[in-house]
């Protein structure tokens, strides 16, 4: 029995606006520090894969292979045929990778990854709000 993945998430983080989609602008947004999970259609090119894995590695950010198809990918976010997508949502990228997690031993590696910087990135922000707030309220450690 063939598993299946939910793809809509995708779809909604393409009308929120996180969504990066093709080879070019995925890099550029893994470069810039905005990308927070890569997806590789399973048909795309090796050297698609290969400049994917490259730029994931390059600026740690986390990288998956999906086992749908380039027209599947691009279906879901309103595109054609995308073999290459980045999420630039910490939370969206955590859902997404929680979906996918039972597909296979990297998918489910992924996902716990994901879901540590999630959780990491969000105790920092909650942490930044307390401390504005106090330094806005007037109060000091002692």
């Amino acid at each position: 029995m063939k598993k299946t993945i939910d793809l809509r998430i995708l779809g909604i983080a393409k009308k929120a606006g996180f969504i990066e989609a093709g080879e070019e602008t995925v890099s550029e947004s893994a470069g810039a520090g905005a990308a927070k999970l890569i997806i590789i259609a399973s048909d795309s090119g090796e050297s698609t894969k290969k400049r994917a894995k490259s730029a994931a590695e390059k600026n740690s950010v986390l990288c998956v292979e999906v086992p749908v198809s380039k027209s599947e990918l691009g279906h879901c976010i309103g595109r054609g045929e995308t073999g290459i997508v980045a999420v630039t949502d910490m939370g969206l990228a955590a859902s997404f990778a929680e979906k996918i997690a039972s597909l296979s031993e990297e998918c489910a590696k992924t996902a716990k990854e994901l879901k540590e910087r999630f959780e990491d990135e969000k105790q920092k922000r909650t942490g930044v709000t307390a401390r504005s707030i106090n330094v806005k309220a007037g109060r000091r450690r002692i």
